[in-house]
């Protein structure tokens, strides 16, 4: 079972945080990096999270 965390985190290098990512096993094609939050949805489609809630 799988489930989300909510972090409120401040970071000034996205390319370090793409390093990261990719260090963990993420493919660079696969990271988006947003300046806004984006609303995860769950396995049916139900919204787990939209930023300004």
């Amino acid at each position: 079972m799988s489930h989300f965390v909510e972090c409120r985190t401040e970071y000034r290098d996205p390319l370090a945080l793409i390093a990261a990512l990719v260090d963990f096993g993420f493919q660079e094609s696969e990271i988006e990096v947003r300046e806004e939050g984006a609303a995860l949805y769950g396995f049916q489609s139900d919204v787990r999270y939209r930023e300004n809630r």
